[in-house]
């Protein structure tokens, strides 16, 4: 399986974090050797592992679908 490569700006929903983790989704900025690095758009960054069988999916563009941050 190849590891999923992202664009600065997707919209990325960690598979592994429950429903209710308030950082379970964010805004793709890049990637690091195993994890990727995402923000909330408003000051807070953090890293999720990323690597070949990971649970990362984009669910979209910040710049085409902003509303998928607030659900």
């Amino acid at each position: 399986m190849r590891e999923i490569k992202f664009q600065f700006g997707d919209i990325i929903e960690n598979g592994w974090a429950s429903e209710d983790n308030p950082i379970r989704k964010g805004i793709f900025v890049r990637h690091k050797k195993k994890l990727i690095e995402l923000t909330d758009g408003q000051g807070k960054f953090w890293e999720v592992y990323h690597d070949k069988d990971n649970k990362n999916v984009r669910i979209g563009n910040i710049y085409e679908n902003p509303e998928l941050l607030d659900s």
